[in-house]
This record gives structure tokens, C-alpha cells and sequence, in this order.
């Protein structure tokens, strides 16, 4: 029975482990979580985006890689770099966009569509974002739709 919950316990510690701090290749991912409101309001369906302006590598080189996630119907984002959810801790641009879906389906997805949120939030983004080694999990990105 001890053998039990001894990988009991070793179980329960990797899950919450999973909700914190991860290192792949010697480089630090923490934990990015969100919301994303448009004059107060929940934004789903958008694509938020962290470019990386300061950020450090390893000693291979890597690193230094952006994210990237999606808002819910809540508004709500989970950051992941690739395929591990996370950020690297240092300095990012943010962008924000929201593209509607094509009202013609027989047209190809690349298909031009047209920017639904304002330029300051996406092509000339003036949002950014510090990561610190303990990540956050309450980012809050308050859009506004004038200008």
C-alpha cells in the first residue's frame, strides 16, 4: 500500500508541476494566462501574439522564440511557445487580431479578409508585455474600439 501512494504523490506532483515553471533545453518557459476584453466586453476568437524583443537564449543559441494564443468565448488566452505552454521570461511586443471568418466558404482560406480590431493593437501594435521568471497569470489586455 506504501508503494501506492508513494506514486500516488510522485503522480500529483507532476500535475501540478505541469502549472508551473517547465525547462526544455535549458531554456525557462513560465506560465502566461489572460484575458482579452474590447470596451469592457469578453473579445473571443482572437489571435494574441508575442514577438520577442528581449529575451535570452542558452548556450546552443536557442531561444528567443515568440507565442502565441487564442481567446475563448470568455475572452480568456493561455500563452504557448510551439508546443510547450509557456513564455520565456523577457520583454514582448503584443498583437492582437481578429479575423472573421469568410462569409463565402467556397473561397480559398488565404483569401484577403479585412482586420476587424485597430491597427494599434496588431499592424502597429503599441501593446507590450514584461515576463518575469514567475510568469502571470492575469494579463489583461483592455482594448478600446475608438480611437
Amino acid at each position: 500500500m506504501q508503494i501506492h501512494a508513494l506514486t500516488f504523490v510522485i503522480l500529483i506532483a507532476g500535475i501540478m508541476q505541469g502549472c508551473q515553471k517547465s525547462e526544455l533545453d535549458g531554456i525557462l518557459f513560465v506560465p502566461v494566462k489572460g484575458t482579452v476584453t474590447m470596451d469592457g466586453q469578453p473579445l473571443p476568437g482572437c489571435i494574441v501574439e508575442f514577438s520577442p524583443q528581449i529575451v535570452e537564449t542558452n548556450t546552443q543559441g536557442l531561444g528567443g522564440s515568440g507565442a502565441q494564443g487564442q481567446t475563448n468565448d470568455e475572452g480568456k488566452f493561455e500563452m504557448r511557445t510551439n508546443r510547450t505552454f509557456g513564455v520565456q521570461p523577457g520583454s514582448y511586443e503584443v498583437r492582437i487580431t481578429k479575423i472573421p471568418e469568410a462569409q463565402n466558404p467556397d473561397l480559398p482560406s488565404t483569401f484577403h479578409r479585412k482586420e476587424n480590431l485597430p491597427a494599434r493593437y496588431n499592424e502597429r501594435s503599441e501593446l507590450s508585455l514584461e515576463v518575469t521568471d514567475q510568469g502571470d497569470e492575469n494579463v489583461t489586455f483592455e482594448l478600446t474600439s475608438g480611437k
